[in-house]
């Protein structure tokens, strides 16, 4: 800290007395002192000239939390291939090791072409949000109050009619702490080759359209082959219909309540399934809820 008085006329000797808004005082023209805690503090201060006291002065000092770690940010798969039309699976995550709650955390990639089609969120952040700008070709994934040790993530798919090799690069990636200072990111970049000889989706199948009355339980069945790889992942999301809660939207057999209608109500779900590089094969069924008067 630094102060001094512009003139003291009477050339009186001055003492300065500083508050440095934690509770601890200093005194002297240029006093320094410790913060222990993160936080933003009001300094003031007072100088005397033996009979009389000067104006208040004060400022405002940020005290940043110590970070002990950093924010480790991945996209993969990297450096596949897959034949046109073929929809592969991304994923992009964080860790936050950084001691402290992040308030923000924002990762954005950009796409090198509008040939490039990213759609399809396979599952959504949470407690964050998820968006796909395909005018400006960014992916932007942002959470709030992330705190330390945890994870965070998005999965989505890319696929494309055009033989090409396209990149997905980091465009912004950043976290802000909780007294609003920025702290910029690095990381990795993603390739995908479109090629006839690239890798295959799996082949998915579910079972025929059902119906069923209202309140019954509802078991959904799919299976998957693949010529060139094998099946790892299975997921299932609805895409109409009343909201049901799948018992595991991860498993080939989930099972749900059919929910109460006023009528026959028809509610659709699509199945993916992963490959062991991610290459993603899709259908759909269908199910009619009967009201039951």
């Amino acid at each position: 800290m630094s102060g001094s008085l512009p003139q003291e006329p009477e050339n009186q000797p001055l003492t300065y007395r500083w508050n440095f808004g934690d509770g601890a005082t200093g005194a002297g023209v240029t006093p320094s002192h410790a913060y222990t805690a993160a936080g933003t503090y009001v300094v003031t201060l007072i100088v005397n000239d033996g009979e009389q006291d000067s104006a208040l002065a004060l400022t405002t000092v940020l005290v940043a939390p110590v970070v002990a770690g950093s924010v480790g940010v991945a996209i993969k798969p990297d450096n596949v291939a897959i034949q046109p039309s073929t929809l592969q699976a991304i994923t992009i995550a964080a860790t936050n090791t950084t001691g402290v709650t992040l308030k923000r955390l924002t990762i954005e990639y950009s796409y090198s072409s509008s040939s490039l089609l990213v759609s399809n969120l396979l599952t959504s952040p949470i407690a964050g949000t998820a968006t796909i700008d395909t005018k400006a070709r960014r992916i932007k994934l942002a959470w709030t109050n992330v705190s330390n040790g945890a994870g965070v993530g998005a999965i989505f798919t890319v696929a494309s009619s055009v033989a090409a090799t396209y990149t997905l690069s980091p465009a912004k990636v950043e976290y802000v702490l909780a007294d609003n200072s920025i702290h910029p990111l690095t990381a990795n970049s993603a390739t995908v080759k479109v090629s006839a000889t690239g890798n295959k989706a799996p082949s998915v199948s579910a079972s025929a359209n059902q119906t069923v009355n209202e309140g019954t339980l509802v078991q959904l069945q799919g299976s998957a082959t693949d010529t060139d790889g094998v099946v790892v992942n299975y997921f299932w999301r609805q895409t109409a219909g009343p909201a049901v809660t799948l018992s595991n939207a991860f498993s080939k057999t989930p099972t749900f309540t059919a929910p109460l209608v006023t009528a026959d109500t028809v509610l659709i779900f699509r199945l993916f399934a992963l490959d062991n590089a991610w290459a993603v094969g899709t259908t759909s069924m269908s199910v009619t809820v009967r009201n039951v008067p």
